[in-house]
């Protein structure tokens, strides 16, 4: 198992799901996964997804990358070599983040962390710039 020393939180920056019928966003975690196997397909064997966990808006955890590989999930490759990258399906930048995955993410969180010894200032947003958006952390819903 590599070394994991830091969570990456991201958010998919789309609708929570692709449409009334995928209401824990299932279907647009397949859809996510189809994009990042196509890009990556020539030079990655085996590679699945840009994100280890997915949290959808019911709070479904989603499995992406495994753990042992490497999710190019940031355009730091030091810490893409060295985290688990996570993503929030929803756009929070003009959405607040609903209560049940709110709370999924932050028992994620809890969990990852202490399996791995992940100090809680190891755990970023994508380029580490600090909160996603207006809804991060908002918990409503």
């Amino acid at each position: 198992m590599r070394l994991l020393t830091h969570i990456v939180l991201h958010h998919s920056a789309t609708d929570a799901t692709l449409r009334s019928g995928d209401p824990e966003g299932a279907a647009l975690w397949a859809a996510i996964e189809r994009n990042h196997q196509k890009h990556w397909a020539k030079t990655v064997a085996g590679y699945i997804c840009d994100y280890h966990f997915g949290v959808g808006p019911t709070g479904v955890v989603l499995a992406g990358q495994p753990l042992g590989m490497v999710a190019f999930n940031c355009g730091n490759a030091r810490l893409n070599a060295v985290s688990i990258a996570v993503c929030f399906l929803g756009n929070f930048q003009v959405a607040h983040m609903l209560a049940a995955q709110y709370a999924a993410g932050v028992q994620l969180l809890r969990s990852l962390s202490a399996q791995h010894s992940i100090l809680l200032s190891h755990i970023t947003s994508q380029g580490g710039r600090g909160q996603i958006g207006r809804g991060w952390g908002g918990g409503r819903g």
